[in-house]
């Protein structure tokens, strides 16, 4: 459920709570129109607060825009690191099933690379060299 859908039914309950108590006042003096406009304020003030505090749009202007960038990159990398792990603990099993395996030692050596692991990328570079040799 969306952010903005829960905040139109918590308003919306907000307002029906409320309104038993302000429509007696109202219905006294023969102003309903007051009870109506009183539940809309309190509807349009709940959302209000709700897009100036409850919103993350306001978190942009807590961060710098340097930091602000580098977090959004942040976001952008987590699926193609997700992606990297899953595919090196594939290549990891294929290895451990058959260590004579070259095109998984070469690409265990390239997600070694990528992820700036120069000693553990050298070691696979050099098992899938001698895997060739066998």
């Amino acid at each position: 459920m969306q952010k903005t859908t829960l905040f139109w039914i918590a308003t919306a309950g907000l307002s029906l709570l409320v309104l038993p108590f302000l429509w007696p006042l109202f219905k006294r003096r023969g102003h309903y129109y007051i009870g109506l406009f009183s539940s809309v304020g309190i509807i349009g003030l709940s959302y209000f607060c709700y897009d100036y505090w409850g919103n993350t749009a306001g978190l942009k202007t807590y961060y710098s825009t340097t930091q602000y960038a580098h977090r959004q990159k942040q976001a952008a990398m987590r699926p193609l690191l997700i992606q990297f792990r899953k595919a090196e603990q594939r290549y990891v099993l294929r290895i451990e099933n058959n260590p004579k395996d070259r095109e998984a030692w070469l690409n265990l050596g390239q997600i070694y690379l990528i992820q700036q692991d120069e000693a553990r990328a050298a070691m696979a570079f050099e098992r899938a060299r001698a895997a060739l040799t066998q």
